[in-house]
């Protein structure tokens, strides 16, 4: 009688059978898998702040481009068809380029000073202006915190886009247009302003400052030829500067000197108030460059990346390393183990590492019978278990190291032939005696 193992080795080394998935494979797809989940999410993050952060940055008027904010600029971010407009209304534009004029044609007083640019001027040219001794109105565009020391207004919030609320006030103008883009920074009124007024929830604040009345609006886009058409801008922009006959147009686009002798009041007859008689405490020095250079959409975006970072450390606190084998405290029966370990499995959807954990055990049942040692070839095993079962050695290729499932249907099927197979190696080996 012939050796049936001897039969079947030939078609069992000749045919090139799937081989399934190692442990270190399945282990190097399941470590990619968290690092896609743990970086997609970020990645997506990254690319929504840069996005918003291009996107603001290209939104917001350069005030260094000659044409921003001009009479005489065309452009989108230029103030061309607000100049026209007042024109229309019989105002006559005044367009200087160095405070020191500006001050000098305020002095005939019954005028309306405009700084769409108030980072620029020398630091005491609103001081100045308020202690003339004339009426005129000073209307300022968005001043940030670098002249906070000489306003009595202080910005207190800003926005990263700018927003058209209701006026929510009774002055003229604000009433006229309704709603306007008005709230990018958002300011508070000091004690000292008198007959103060808010209005466009504090994008607008203005009041009495001694000869001065001053107006403080919070967003450049009624003044912009793109977005003066938008809401009630354009009327609230004439309103504003339409309010006398003459309009001093303060045209800078670079910082003036820092220098509190450019700006000399003893030359034109003034004395500038100090902090008993105006109720502003005189500057000691120019501001801190440092903190003027610093954008202003740099604040949100570092707050957004410490968000994230915060939510970085949190995901990766809960996860200290891998799992580490430890003795069990008490005895757990094998059956609930299985349970608890199949379940888990589920959860995951590890249809592939519960398969091969099936496998493996498996494995270790059979080559005990097939007198093959622990680190045995796959081949080896394969070429043994068909011929003690008769089996093609293709299909028990299949059964003990195919592909893994797809789905729980695929699953149940493998490890239905598993067990058939492992039955039917045992029954052959206790009816051999082998």
């Amino acid at each position: 009688m012939s050796d049936p193992r001897g039969a079947t080795a030939a078609p069992a080394s000749a045919t090139t059978e799937p081989r399934s998935a190692t442990a270190e494979e399945t282990g190097g797809r399941a470590r990619r898998r968290r690092w896609h989940r743990a970086v997609i999410p970020f990645a997506v993050a990254a690319a929504l702040i840069v996005i918003s952060g291009v996107s603001h940055a290209i939104e917001q008027p350069d005030l260094g481009e000659p044409g921003t904010l001009s009479p005489t600029g065309t452009g989108p971010d230029g103030s061309s068809r607000l100049a026209a407009l007042l024109a229309e209304r019989g105002v006559t534009v005044e367009r200087h380029t160095r405070s020191v004029d500006a001050v000098r044609s305020a002095l005939r007083g019954g005028a309306t000073i405009f700084v769409p640019a108030p980072d620029f001027p020398n630091p005491n040219l609103a001081r100045l202006l308020a202690a003339l001794p004339v009426d005129n109105r000073l209307v300022l565009v968005a001043p940030s915190w670098r002249d906070q020391h000489n306003l009595p207004v202080v910005p207190f919030q800003s926005r990263w886009a700018p927003t058209a609320p209701a006026p929510g006030c009774a002055e003229p103008a604000p009433q006229e247009a309704g709603r306007a883009t008005a709230v990018y920074r958002r300011y508070v009124a000091l004690p000292f302003l008198t007959k103060p007024y808010r209005c466009y929830d504090g994008g607008l604040v203005g009041g009495r400052w001694a000869h001065l009345d001053l107006v403080v609006v919070g967003a450049s886009d009624p003044f912009r030829n793109s977005r003066i058409g938008e809401h009630g801008n354009a009327r609230l922009a004439t309103g504003l500067l339409g309010a006398h006959e003459r309009l001093i147009w303060l045209d800078l686009h670079a910082p003036e000197p820092v220098s509190y002798s450019v700006l000399e009041s003893d030359r034109l007859g003034i004395d500038l108030p100090d902090a008993e008689e105006g109720g502003q405490a005189r500057a000691d020095g120019p501001p801190n460059p440092l903190w003027s250079a610093v954008p202003s959409g740099f604040w949100p975006i570092l707050v957004q990346l410490a968000l994230v970072a915060v939510l970085l450390a949190l995901w990766r606190g809960r996860r200290l390393g891998p799992p580490v084998p430890e003795p069990l405290p008490v005895v757990v029966p094998a059956a609930e183990t299985v349970t608890g370990r199949g379940r888990l499995y589920a959860r995951a959807g590890a249809r592939g590492a519960a398969l091969d954990a099936l496998r493996a055990a498996a494995r270790h049942r059979i080559l005990p019978l097939l007198d093959l040692p622990p680190g045995a070839a796959e081949a080896d095993v394969v070429a043994a278990v068909a011929a003690r079962t008769g089996m093609p050695a293709a299909q028990v290729s299949m059964i003990l190291h195919g592909p893994e499932p797809t789905d729980d249907a695929e699953l149940m099927t493998a490890v239905a032939a598993l067990d058939s197979l492992v039955s039917q190696l045992t029954r052959e080996t206790r009816r051999t005696g082998r």
